[in-house]
């Protein structure tokens, strides 16, 4: 049956009326003089006696975005990994665990610099933890007590650390090994779980879906690939290149022996995240057709 015209008409400007709510991107709703957002926590998690996460969300006008904070306690003292400033009823429940005496930036996240600066200008002596200089001049400023690195030990026990070799900007990554919980790999923005996100709406989805983050249960982030790649500019040689040799980093990634995945927003994946992680990776490198590192 046809459509009245009357409704196509209606619907038309309806869905291009000023008053009707964009797909906001948080990369660009934001004004500068109000960093660093301030993020109210929804809900605390525990991933095992010592690790907490702590979900968290902010608004910009119409987007409600979400960012997660993970907290690891080591005889009283706690490590913040891509650490958020808090409301003050979630600062509250963050001294209850401990003192702060680390904060870890794994790699060069939106607003992140803004986020390092207020520990470390509100916390005395705490140590911030980084894979390197990021290019954001910044965050130029701030300083690296110590450098993220592969064989190198992370501010608390039983974890390993990775590092892209192949990003413009430095990234790391830290496996919480687990033995009676299941080791956790803890990532920043390339690998990703936001299918089911609970904790943002409808724009915020709408952008995800546009962005590629919704393909499925877990992606190597689309926009992160394009983020780390060579300027526009660079030739198609070097672009492949790229390509190539950030495969080879995450067949390096891949290697390491985990089941469960967190990244700085989206969901835990409390099972099968390795198996999940593979295949994503094998979607954004098609070319890649080796799946001997599996185990």
């Amino acid at each position: 049956m046809p459509m009245h015209p009357d409704y196509t008409k209606d619907h038309t400007v309806m869905l291009n009326c000023t008053n009707a709510a964009p797909l906001v991107s948080p990369l660009d709703d934001y004004n500068e003089k109000d960093l660093p957002l301030t993020w109210k926590t929804k809900t605390i998690k525990k991933l095992d006696p010592n690790t907490y996460v702590f979900y968290c969300t902010a608004r910009l006008t119409t987007a409600r975005i979400n960012k997660n904070m993970v907290v690891i306690e080591h005889k009283g003292e706690l490590s913040l990994i891509n650490p958020l400033k808090l409301t003050g009823e979630g600062q509250r429940k963050l001294g209850n665990l401990g003192a702060i005496r680390h904060i870890v930036r794994l790699g060069a996240t939106l607003h992140g610099h803004y986020e390092d600066e207020y520990y470390l200008n509100t916390i005395p002596g705490v140590q911030r933890w980084a894979p390197g200089p990021f290019s954001d001049p910044r965050s130029h400023n701030l300083p690296i007590h110590h450098t993220l690195k592969e064989r190198n030990s992370a501010p608390f026990p039983q974890a390993r650390v990775f590092c892209f070799k192949y990003t413009k900007d430095p990234e790391a990554v830290i496996m919480l090994e687990r033995e009676n919980h299941g080791n956790v790999l803890l990532t920043g923005e390339c690998l990703q779980s936001q299918k089911d996100n609970e904790f943002v709406n409808m724009p915020v989805v709408a952008k995800m879906k546009l962005n590629g983050l919704l393909r499925s249960d877990i992606v190597v982030s689309p926009p992160w690939i394009k983020e780390m790649a060579p300027p526009k500019t660079a030739g198609i040689g070097e672009q492949k290149a790229y390509k190539r040799d950030l495969r080879t980093d995450f067949q390096r990634l891949l290697g390491l022996k985990f089941n469960r995945l967190l990244s700085t927003s989206g969901n835990v994946v409390k099972y099968g995240a390795k198996e999940g992680a593979v295949l994503a990776v094998e979607y954004a490198f098609p070319l890649w057709g080796s799946s001997q590192h599996v185990q």
